[in-house]
């Protein structure tokens, strides 16, 4: 798994890559790969490993993300200021002077999921986020860890074909989202 990178433009093709790279055997001298990488160490490892890096900000943020973001700063600043005028307004509730297109209010969650099966019934679960607006800085969310973001499993000896899943949710719900998933075993 990955987290916490900046400049990368596809982030599960970074942690396809290094998946591959620590089933490859040991390193040099003996040295275990990392099966799990963060920040500039992942930033860093994706450079080495051909993973495309994005040349600007530009490339990974849309002037409506940019916009969104602009949106909630701005009503958390008032929020911690004390000046928020809506007094039932719920930290990403949509603001009456916010219209974003399309109509819908902006989510504050973006994590994207996926589940792939192959022609024998294998299967495999992978999930991607780019964080929460206005995160806590160096959050990991659920995403990067495998049995909350996302789970599969292939055992041959507990069932003719796998069983995964992908969820997305707010934090206490997805542990309870993907325990039901693996108690259909």
């Amino acid at each position: 798994s990955i987290g916490a990178v900046q400049g990368i433009c596809n982030p599960i093709r970074l942690a396809s890559e290094l998946l591959r790279g620590s089933s490859a055997g040991l390193l040099p001298l003996g040295r275990v790969p990392p099966i799990a990488l963060v920040g500039e160490g992942a930033s860093l490892w994706a450079s080495q490993h051909g993973v495309p890096m994005c040349s600007s900000e530009d490339e990974l943020i849309t002037d409506r993300a940019r916009m969104v973001y602009l949106n909630h700063k701005a009503r958390l600043d008032a929020a911690v200021a004390g000046t928020m005028t809506a007094a039932n307004e719920t930290p990403f509730s949509p603001s009456p002077s916010f219209s974003p297109s399309p109509p819908s209010p902006p989510s504050p969650l973006d994590t994207i999921g996926a589940v792939c099966v192959d022609g024998r019934g294998g299967v495999c679960a992978g999930s991607s986020s780019g964080g929460i607006s206005l995160k806590v800085p160096g959050r990991v969310g659920q995403a990067a860890m495998f049995g909350c973001g996302c789970w599969a499993d292939c055992t041959p000896s507990l069932l003719s074909r796998g069983v995964a899943c992908s969820t997305s949710a707010r934090h206490w719900r997805v542990p309870h989202q993907n325990t039901a998933c693996k108690d259909l075993l």
